[in-house]
Order: C-alpha cells, then sequence, then structure tokens
C-alpha cells in the first residue's frame, strides 16, 4: 500500500509539472478509481490510501523507492524518483485530491475505527486548511469517534487545527440524534435498520 501510495504521488508530481494528453490523464484516473472501488487496506491497521496520505508519520523512504525501482529498466528513473519525492512531504494536497476525485471514502474506518479526519486532526506539522476543506467538501464526518470514543477535535495536536474543526463542525439532526443515543447508552439494536446502526455506532 505505501509502495503503490508513493508511486501514484510520483505520477501526480509528474502530471502536474509536466506537459500531459488529456488520454494519459484518463488513464491515471481510471487506473486509480478502480483500486479505490477495491477497498485495499493495510495489514498493519486496516489504513486506506487516503489515511496514509494524511498522515506526517508516513515517509517515503530510500528503501521503499529501491524496492519500486528495482523493477524499472531505465537507471535513470531511480534518480528522478528519488530527487522528486526527496522534496515531498505527507499530508499531501494534490494526492488527497485525487483519491477524493477517484472515489476514496472520505469516512472510511481503520482498525480502531480512525477515519481520514481522525488522522490528519492527530498530525504534529502545520494544519494545511485547503485539505481539511477538501475533505469536508466530500461530507466528512467530523463527529465520528474512534474505539475510544475520540472525535478528531478531541486528537486535534494543536489548537490551531481544533479551531479550524470547530469552524467546520456542522451537525445534522441525524448526527446529533446519534450522539444523543451514545451518550445517554439508549439501546439501538433492533430497534432501528442495520444502516441506521452503523451510523449511530460511528457517533
Amino acid at each position: 500500500m505505501k509502495v503503490f501510495l508513493i508511486l501514484e504521488c510520483f505520477f501526480i508530481q509528474l502530471l502536474t509539472k509536466t506537459l500531459i494528453i488529456d488520454t494519459d490523464y484518463r488513464v491515471f484516473y481510471q487506473l486509480i478509481l478502480s483500486i479505490n472501488q477495491c477497498r485495499y487496506v493495510t495489514r498493519e491497521d486496516g489504513s486506506s490510501l487516503l489515511h496514509l496520505c494524511l498522515s506526517d508519520r508516513n515517509l517515503s523512504s530510500n528503501v521503499s523507492i529501491d524496492r519500486i525501482c528495482k523493477y524499472v529498466v531505465i537507471h535513470e528513473t531511480l534518480h528522478f524518483l528519488k530527487y522528486v519525492m526527496s522534496h515531498f512531504r505527507y499530508p499531501c494536497l494534490q494526492t488527497v485530491r485525487t483519491l477524493l476525485q477517484c472515489g476514496a471514502d472520505v469516512n472510511a474506518s481503520n482498525t480502531i475505527r480512525n477515519t481520514p479526519v481522525h488522522i490528519f486532526a492527530s498530525n504534529s506539522t502545520d494544519c494545511n486548511e485547503a485539505i481539511l476543506q477538501l475533505l469536508c467538501n466530500a461530507n466528512a464526518h467530523l463527529d465520528y469517534a474512534n474505539a475510544l470514543r475520540e472525535t478528531p477535535m478531541d486528537m486535534a495536536s494543536n489548537s490551531h487545527i481544533k479551531q479550524l474543526l470547530k469552524a467546520r463542525m456542522k451537525l445534522s439532526l441525524k448526527c446529533l440524534c446519534a450522539r444523543l443515543i451514545q451518550k445517554n447508552d439508549i439501546p439501538f439494536h433492533g430497534k432501528i435498520v442495520n444502516s441506521l446502526v452503523i451510523f449511530v455506532e460511528r457517533h
């Protein structure tokens, strides 16, 4: 998953820095779309590609790049890839945008029920407001709770991120009801449809 993410980021950098014909754009986006539809996750903690590209702890190491390039015939590609990725840092606005445009689930949960917004909020680096706006525009739920009952705001690593999350927190009546049910330990299993059970559980 991490190797694929490096490749994706690399090609996104190429697409933004070189003249690419429309056909190549469509092929690339169709490939990302098909991968997102498979819902691949890491064995380690069930993170999706969107989780990974939002974490500042996910680094593009030379070891990972070497693993990719040992299959590449043109030796110069290795040096070019290392050069591009050495100037690259996560979270990545362009990669987040591409993944969301290609159907990534903005509310996907990993094994401890952290959503991509949880991961983004917990970053120790400065918060990129444009990334948060992309997630919100894609209908990210800022009030989803993980297995420890922590929301993204609870996990926010600094006051700036907390302020940004608070400013964008617009709870629907449906979300407020779900939070009320959870807060008051109101029994709901077997009393509402399965799709709503999952929704309430995530609050």
